[in-house]
């Protein structure tokens, strides 16, 4: 396995991508099932387990930074990376192999989520795994079809333990009349908050980050579809966009029942 450099800290300053060998390697745990074996301030993996999933996340667009996030049959997982440009090297659909023996199981928020090591910052259980090892623990496999989103409702948004870190796609939503002169965000903040709602005046989080490309594009008016990778702060559920592609609020805006 070739070995990836260490970018700048540029949120869109990526790495050149390198040559793909795909492996197949059999997973012996499913991501819930390690997320089971989660204890409070963090553990070091010293079994040899090995999760697989599919890739759901993309820091093409810099929304997401340093973080890899796949997902089986079962949940979705985080993973802490120090490589940025990861969309060139673990593609969305394609199979991810993880290496667990050596790395650290912790928390964020209470979202579980892989790293290396305890960090030295006392408010995270887990470090970024270095760029030079990173490839030996998170093997790229075959690339595949993306994962279909889990189509939900703002009156039944999945739990934080059965689909935190899970793609889904939301129909008939729109941004808060009083946000629709607001931009995604603001130019290289850590993440401001938006909130979409439904036709029952329903509402959810959107977080983006001030170092993505649409930052400073102004929310769209009107009212449609909305695929975003779900995810816990504790017990707020907040939705992160991959791509403005995948924000489909083409049609009029509606009236909130009373």
């Amino acid at each position: 396995m070739v070995i990836f450099t260490f970018s700048s800290c540029d949120y869109n300053d990526f790495d050149d991508p390198q040559p793909e060998q795909p492996v197949e390697l059999t997973p012996n745990k499913t991501i819930r099932e390690l997320i089971n074996m989660y204890k409070k301030g963090g553990d070091l993996i010293t079994e040899e387990i090995i999760i697989a999933g599919k890739v759901i996340s993309s820091d093409r667009d810099g929304n997401i930074y340093k973080t890899l996030i796949i997902q089986d049959e079962t949940g979705g997982i985080k993973i802490k990376s120090g490589l940025t440009g990861l969309y060139n090297f673990y593609q969305i659909g394609q199979t991810v192999y993880v290496k667990c023996k050596g790395l650290q199981l912790g928390a964020y928020g209470n979202s579980v989520e892989i790293g290396y090591q305890p960090s030295t910052d006392s408010s995270y259980e887990t470090d970024y795994i270095p760029a030079g090892l990173f490839p030996s623990y998170v093997l790229a496999g075959k690339k595949g079809t993306p994962i279909t989103p889990n189509v939900v409702d703002l009156n039944n948004i999945p739990s934080r333990t059965s689909a935190d870190n899970t793609l889904i796609k939301l129909e008939n939503v729109q941004f808060l009349e009083s946000e629709l002169n607001f931009t995604w965000s603001i130019d290289e903040s850590s993440g401001v908050n938006r909130t979409l709602q439904d036709i029952n005046g329903k509402t959810i989080t959107v977080r983006t980050s001030g170092y993505s490309k649409f930052a400073l594009n102004q929310l769209p008016e009107g009212s449609g579809s909305f695929t975003a990778i779900l995810s816990y702060f504790n017990t707020t559920p907040q939705l992160t966009v991959i791509s403005l592609d995948d924000v489909k609020l083409d049609n009029p805006r509606f009236t909130i029942n009373n």
